[in-house]
């Protein structure tokens, strides 16, 4: 298994010249490595990941390859159990076909930097096969599966730079948790990580297909980190107390989101505009969010709300670690 993607290039005697994988076609074994060798598309995606993924270690010290390496090794792992036996009506090529370009557009951002911190994209990677028994069922699937990314400081410098890499795996295992009951697809990955001075601010979306459903879920959590007392920002770090705050902004929110009829009073929103999670912090505002079904119908899809900075700023704490 594993000379596959890192093992070293040599003559792929079964491809035109440019063609070869990252390992030795001559010495191929079983229906994987067999399929690579015998499509040039794929032998070059191959040879273009292997390289992406050498790139990518080379631009971070040992920690951040760590971090790397297990997940490339657990992605691998993830081939073999998805490709070996592929899902109904799937080739060998076109399990790999998929896997190799979902994996490609991970690696290809695999290290970031922002506000001067380097970031490795970190990975899970889980297939479950499911119940036999199961197989008559209109909504099974031979296996259930499990896709997940977040960031983590690739060399961290300190206690909190270490509690923010165990943080975001701990979110990045609570939000996929029922995965395990089976039945299901998950994927978990994030868009921006934005850095100040103060706070670590990452975007992260998790997915979600019930085998058999209508369509897939999907929610958007924000992470919201102070970097220098280790933990997680909370409503009271950016608010007043005593200020009447969450009044002004469930009333806010509902006078624009009343109109999707899934909420009939401003209390009702009193949970979800009181979490950090739902808040990005913008260069107008404060933007809420609502996912799918909170506020209004699958159809609609998720809402958001911006607060002007100007109609918070009675409501501010002194000194709050955003920037606006």
């Amino acid at each position: 298994m594993t000379r596959l993607i890192i093992a070293v290039c040599a003559a792929a005697l079964l491809l035109p010249a440019g063609a070869a994988p990252s390992f030795d076609c001559a010495k191929a074994s079983g229906p994987i490595e067999s399929a690579i060798c015998k499509s040039a598309a794929l032998s070059a995606a191959d040879r273009k990941l292997a390289d992406t993924y050498n790139g990518a270690l080379a631009k971070v010290s040992e920690p951040g390859r760590a971090i790397l390496r297990d997940g490339q090794r657990q992605w691998l792992a993830y081939v073999h159990v998805l490709c070996w036996k592929p899902e109904q009506e799937q080739s060998v090529e076109d399990c790999l076909k998929d896997l190799y370009a979902d994996r490609q557009e991970r690696l290809d951002k695999a290290v970031t930097i922002a506000g001067g911190v380097t970031f490795v994209r970190a990975a899970i990677y889980k297939a479950r096969k499911e119940k036999k028994e199961d197989a008559n069922d209109i909504s099974y699937k031979p296996f259930s599966t499990l896709d997940a990314a977040y960031p983590e400081i690739g060399a961290p410098k300190s206690k909190a730079d270490a509690q923010f890499n165990a943080a975001m795996a701990g979110i990045a295992v609570d939000e996929t948790k029922t995965f395990n009951d089976g039945g299901s697809d998950f994927t978990f990955d994030y868009d921006t990580v934005t850095v100040t001075g103060r706070l670590i601010s990452v975007d992260t979306t998790t997915g979600f297909y019930g085998h058999g459903a209508a369509h897939p879920n999907s929610s958007q959590r924000m992470v919201h980190w102070l970097r220098a007392e280790g933990r997680l920002m909370k409503a009271e770090d950016l608010f007043a107390a005593n200020t009447g705050w969450l009044k002004f902004l469930r009333a806010f929110c509902f006078a624009k989101v009343k109109d999707g009829g899934f909420v009939d009073k401003p209390e009702a929103l009193n949970d979800m505009v009181k979490n950090p999670e739902r808040w990005v912090f913008a260069r107008k505002g404060l933007k809420v969010r609502f996912n799918p079904y909170e506020v209004a119908s699958y159809a609609e899809g998720p809402q958001e709300v911006t607060v002007p900075w100007t109609a918070l700023k009675p409501y501010l704490v002194k000194n709050p670690p955003v920037k606006f």
